[in-house]
């Protein structure tokens, strides 16, 4: 839900970046399941460069995220 409300507004089939967040197949081509550090989208995230131009992820939302990928980034 977070990638949805926060993410995919701007990275979606036409992206920004090259980055699509739009569907899990695509997000998972940033994401490696078990390893938010060896994830782009996390260490993007975590070190506020994204979202750029919008409000940032809280704490919580980043430890959510940190969460949902250290436990297998599962299709949820």
């Amino acid at each position: 839900m977070i990638i949805l409300q926060k993410c995919a507004t701007c990275h979606t089939t036409q992206s920004l970046g090259g980055v699509n967040l739009n569907t899990y197949q695509s997000t998972m081509n940033v994401v490696q399941a078990g390893n938010p550090n060896g994830s782009v989208f996390y260490t993007e995230v975590v070190a506020d460069t994204m979202p750029q131009g919008a409000n940032k992820l809280t704490a919580q939302e980043k430890a959510a995220v940190r969460d949902w990928i250290q436990m297998g980034a599962l299709n949820n």
